[in-house]
């Protein structure tokens, strides 16, 4: 049947307001009636279903900036809008109690800001280099040890106008294993907080960063290695 059999015995949009309701009676006992209606209900329920498996989350932040929001490392606008969105999001709001439980043990980047088991490494030297015409003023590379391990740290402009690319390498002094590709290293600020990953020959890089003073540290043989005063210019 390729009509209603009723047109006037539902108002407009009753169809899918059944959808959000689908215990109205009247509805009911019409679509249990009305193949053509019923048809027309099964199509809206298979074309929901398809837009909500693709729009799943498409809205919700990402775990990272979830763990930020919950260290109170996002600036007070980003705050706003992530409380107000877990406020609606049972999604989140459990990814919020499973990264809360899991703060029983202290992650890495906890343990750096508390400062707990620490070894913080000492400069060695600051070398320029070499300035050209395009680049203007030279930049500084920068050496820390902390105990065995050498942090070279050196800068780039950035991808964007104003900000800069920091690229790191670690190497270890004598037979000392250095830090595993994989291994997370952490670059914050009290409002800005960015985490990358070793590469092959211990290189890492942060993209995009603003000018200013960071911290910067890693996991290393079981201990939190820091390199406080990190200057981007």
């Amino acid at each position: 049947m390729t009509k209603c059999i009723d047109p006037y015995e539902l108002t407009e949009g009753a169809l899918s307001a059944f959808l959000e309701n689908p215990h109205d009676a009247r509805v009911a006992a019409h679509l249990a009636r009305c193949p053509h209606c019923a048809a027309l209900v099964a199509a809206y329920r298979q074309t929901l279903s398809l837009l909500k498996t693709r729009l799943y989350r498409h809205d919700c932040p990402d775990v990272e900036t979830l763990a930020l929001y919950q260290l109170n490392l996002v600036t007070p606008a980003e705050r706003l809008v992530i409380a107000a969105h877990v406020r609606d999001c049972p999604h989140c709001q459990r990814e919020l109690d499973e990264l809360t439980r899991s703060n029983d043990a202290p992650s890495l980047f906890e343990r750096l800001r508390q400062g707990v088991n620490v070894l913080t490494a000492a400069p060695i030297s600051t070398l320029r280099q070499p300035a050209t015409a395009l680049r203007g003023e030279p930049s500084p590379l920068l050496r820390f040890r902390a105990g065995d391990l050498e942090i070279h740290l050196s800068q780039q402009p950035g991808h964007s106008f104003g900000q800069r690319t920091l690229l790191g390498r670690l190497t270890s002094l004598a037979t000392v294993t250095p830090p595993e590709p994989g291994t997370e290293v952490w670059l914050w600020r009290a409002d800005f907080a960015i985490v990358t990953v070793i590469e092959a020959d211990g290189i890492f890089t942060f993209e995009n960063i603003e000018p200013g003073q960071y911290n910067l540290g890693l996991d290393w043989q079981g201990t939190v290695v820091s390199v406080p005063e990190v200057e981007i210019v």
